[in-house]
C-alpha cells in the first residue's frame, strides 16, 4: 500500500552546473548573473556595490566558504563592469586631484554636442537614456517622476536639450559605450539570466519598463515577473 504521510521529495539540482535551454536547444555552462555600476559617472558608489559583492563571493565562497556561498558559486556565474560610464568616472577622478570636489559629471565624454554654459558638467550624453527600449521619451519619463532632488537648471532643461543632463543622445545606441554593452549582451544572451544595474538615487529597487508611467512589461514579456 502506498503511504501519503512521507513528506514529498524535492529533487536536487544535478551535480553537473550545465544546464539545457528549453527554447534555443543549447546547452550552456550555468546561468550567468551581470552587475553594472557608474552609468552615472557621479554615482561612484554603485562601483563600490560591484566591488563589495565580488569581494563577498570570494570571501564566502572561496576563501572562508559556507554552504551558501559555495553553491551560489557553483550554480552561477557572475560578471561585473563596476564602471559602465569609464571616461565619465576618468573625468570625475581628475577633477578630484585637481580640486578635491567631486565633479557633478553624469553624462558620457561625448564632445561632438554644441558647447554649453557649464563646461564639460553639461556636455555629452547620458548613457542611461542611450538604449532602444522607449528611447526619446525623456520628457514623459520625468513629468511623472517628479525628480525634486534635481536642483541645477540644467538637470530641468527639456531632454531633447543636448545641453540637458538627461539627454539621450542623438539615436538609440549613438555612443560606444552603450553598444559595447549590446554586443556583449546579444554574445552572452543564451546564459545571462539576470541584470542588476546599480545606481545611488533612491532607496528603490526598479524593474523593466520602468520608462513608463504604466508598466506593461507582463503585457510585453508575459510570465517575466
Amino acid at each position: 500500500m502506498e503511504s501519503h504521510d512521507e513528506e514529498p521529495k524535492v529533487q536536487q539540482p544535478a551535480a553537473d552546473p550545465k544546464v539545457s535551454k528549453p527554447k534555443t536547444g543549447k546547452t550552456v555552462a550555468k546561468h550567468a548573473i551581470l552587475m553594472t555600476g557608474a552609468t552615472h559617472a557621479r554615482e561612484l558608489i554603485s562601483t563600490t556595490f560591484n566591488i563589495y559583492e565580488l569581494l563577498q563571493l570570494l570571501q564566502k565562497g572561496e576563501v572562508q566558504p559556507s554552504d551558501k556561498w559555495k553553491k551560489l558559486l557553483g550554480m552561477n556565474k557572475y560578471i561585473f563592469v563596476p564602471i559602465f560610464n569609464v571616461d565619465g568616472v576618468a573625468y570625475i577622478e581628475e577633477q578630484w586631484v585637481k580640486t578635491h570636489k567631486i565633479a557633478a559629471d553624469r553624462k558620457n565624454m561625448d564632445t561632438k554636442v554644441a558647447a554649453c554654459s557649464l563646461g564639460q558638467v553639461d556636455m555629452g550624453v547620458d548613457i542611461n537614456r542611450n538604449f532602444g527600449v522607449d528611447f526619446g521619451q525623456v520628457d514623459d519619463i520625468l513629468q511623472y517622476q517628479d525628480d525634486e532632488w534635481l536642483e541645477k537648471k540644467a538637470d530641468k532643461k527639456r531632454g531633447s536639450d543636448p545641453c540637458s543632463t538627461n539627454y539621450p543622445g542623438p539615436a538609440a545606441f549613438s555612443e560606444p559605450e552603450t553598444m559595447a554593452y549590446k554586443n556583449f549582451l546579444t554574445s552572452r544572451k543564451d546564459e545571462l539570466a539576470f541584470v542588476i544595474n546599480m545606481h545611488s538615487n533612491g532607496n528603490a529597487f526598479i524593474y523593466p519598463f520602468n520608462g513608463r508611467q504604466k508598466n506593461d512589461i507582463e503585457e510585453r514579456r508575459p510570465g517575466i515577473l
